[in-house]
């Protein structure tokens, strides 16, 4: 367990050689006593190698998830909480076959399956439903998308709301859904042209943390789709005034670099929108003959 939680601090540190070494010795020292440390690992690899210990986290959780119900039983909430992690490492299989190994054999079928299993088991995960919403798109199917989106989108809602509602002591042990999982979503609803959403999560994420480029970035893009310029080109002066500041400490950054593009080019976008609403507010009335 030691070892296990030093690996996730590293992690959460960024640090990721120190991170390996830790949850390497973990599986070495223990193999079979939690899912989690191969989870962990899974994380930080790529491919084949993620895939194998994505695949040993996922059946040891499963063992544990089958033990909690044989002795306190699914509605239990030992089960519950196991029964989440199982559906997120199924995600998290699915995903490698979205991303990684999106060109092997079969790849389309295993995500699927894997996407199936994690919905069987909670049917209103939005983890699950967010990573079958994108699946959907890869097989372009933008209503299949759709349905799955709006239906993560009401369970981070509800997260939001039960959040919102609780008390300080009680919203320190409240595990919100995280912050780039929301940013995620408002891609997808963006994607499938869900522009009044994915405004309304995205102000949600502001609110939260109004220091992220890209939130603004996609508000802006969602506001050009609302043909509202004046709105976008707010949206887009807070992202660029944040990422010109960045590029000062760290010029070379290849993601700020791209940040500052995106953000040109659609400004670029609000001002045609903007000069065109001018135009039309300044343009005499015609009468016909």
């Amino acid at each position: 367990e030691l070892l296990e939680a030093l690996g996730a601090t590293y992690m959460e540190l960024g640090d990721i050689e120190n991170a390996l070494i830790s949850l390497k010795k973990c599986v070495e020292v223990s193999p079979e006593e939690s899912g989690n440390p191969w989870m962990y690992l899974g994380q930080l690899q790529r491919g084949a190698e993620a895939l194998e210990n994505f695949k040993k986290g996922a059946a040891l959780i499963k063992r544990d998830y089958e033990t909690a119900c044989g002795n306190a039983g699914p509605g239990s909430m030992e089960a519950s909480h196991i029964r989440m992690q199982l559906s997120a490492a199924y995600c998290s299989l699915a995903e490698m076959y979205l991303t990684d190994l999106c060109f092997e054999n079969e790849a389309e079928k295993s995500c699927e399956m894997y996407l199936k299993q994690a919905l069987d088991l909670n049917p209103e995960d939005p983890q699950a439903l967010q990573a079958f919403a994108s699946f959907c798109i890869s097989k372009n199917k933008p209503d299949d998308a759709r349905i799955h989106i709006l239906k993560a989108l009401k369970g981070i809602e509800e997260s939001m709301r039960t959040h919102n509602d609780l008390s300080a002591e009680e919203n320190f042990v409240f595990e919100l859904l995280p912050f780039e999982f929301r940013v995620c979503t408002a891609r997808i609803l963006i994607e499938l042209k869900e522009y009044t959403k994915a405004i309304s999560l995205l102000d949600q994420l502001v609110e939260e943390d109004d220091e992220v480029v890209e939130v603004w970035i996609l508000l802006g893009h969602c506001h050009i789709s609302e043909n509202d310029g004046e709105a976008a080109g707010e949206c887009l002066s807070r992202g660029k005034e944040m990422v010109t500041e960045f590029l000062k400490a760290d010029a070379d950054n290849l993601l700020f670099r791209e940040q500052k593009d995106r953000i040109e080019s659609l400004e670029k976008k609000a001002q045609n929108i903007t000069t065109g609403c001018s135009s039309q507010e300044n343009a005499e009335p015609t009468t016909s003959a």
